[in-house]
């Protein structure tokens, strides 16, 4: 499959050159406004479907509390996120804020996810709401702004393809900060499993900790050992993920946002 992948990816370029209506026209990527936007947009999406994903699920598994509940316990990522949506989308209209925006927006997120690595068994709900506001608030700020830049770099006749682009690398990203959270989450849980065996703490062998029944089933102590697991395997992976919302940040310094073309 990857073969294929880096195969088909290498053909990409020599077909879109010579197509006479291309997908992404080839011109288009060597700007550099629609490169770094949607290398940002990437990273970006890494950290917030990261966040997304993954938080309902330390919420569920380290608080006991149910799916709903997971959801009303998110609210603040949810206010947090669209009140500077809202505000960077306004000043959008003023391209020499965009690139300002960009960088508090990463630089936002960077924060939110550092102070998510430091999440366990016994972070109280208003800390973590606090946590919440600021990691939503970065969040907010970036797609739209991105998807701006990146309009207002390329001639109108290319807006729709370079927003696609955009829109990919992002979808791209999202569906590989799922994947690389988990793997994080799935090795630092079980190395956190294997130091409490040594420990002398017996916590069955294979247990999915999202199982809440049988974690609840547990002896006091191999339970709190599996919550206690699976809260720093989770602050672990968001200080993992961090790297990526930096790298964003470093690259939102270097993008400029031109007023678009009218062609």
């Amino acid at each position: 499959m990857y073969y294929n992948t880096v195969a088909f990816s290498a053909l990409l370029v020599p077909v879109e050159r010579h197509a006479s209506a291309p997908i992404l026209p080839p011109a288009m990527l060597r700007s550099r406004t629609v490169v770094l936007g949607s290398l940002i947009g990437f990273a970006a999406n890494v950290a917030m479907f990261s966040v997304l994903i993954y938080l309902p699920t330390y919420l569920q598994v380290v608080h006991g509390v149910s799916a709903t509940l997971s959801g009303v316990h998110l609210l603040p990522l949810v206010g947090g996120l669209v009140v500077t949506q809202t505000l960077a989308g306004r000043q959008t209209a003023r391209p020499d804020r965009v690139g300002v925006i960009l960088i508090a927006g990463m630089a936002l997120n960077v924060v939110g996810l550092l102070l998510l690595a430091t999440i366990g068994a016994g972070t109280s709900t208003l800390v973590l709401s606090a946590y919440f506001l600021v990691t939503g608030a970065g969040i907010g700020m970036v797609p739209m702004v991105v998807l701006t830049a990146v309009q207002n770099s390329v001639p109108a006749a290319d807006i729709g393809a370079a927003s696609a682009a955009v829109t990919f690398a992002r979808s791209t990203g999202a569906a590989f900060g799922v994947a690389i959270f988990g793997t994080l989450l799935n090795v630092g849980l079980a190395d956190r499993l294997h130091d409490a065996a040594h420990r002398g703490i017996h916590v069955p062998s294979g247990i999915d900790p999202t199982q809440t029944d049988t974690v609840d089933s547990l002896p006091p102590i191999a339970r709190q050992a599996v919550l206690d697991a699976f809260a720093h395997a989770t602050a672990t992976g968001f200080l993992w993920i961090t790297a990526f919302a930096i790298v964003g940040t470093l690259l939102a310094v270097f993008l400029t946002a031109r007023p678009r073309q009218l062609n």
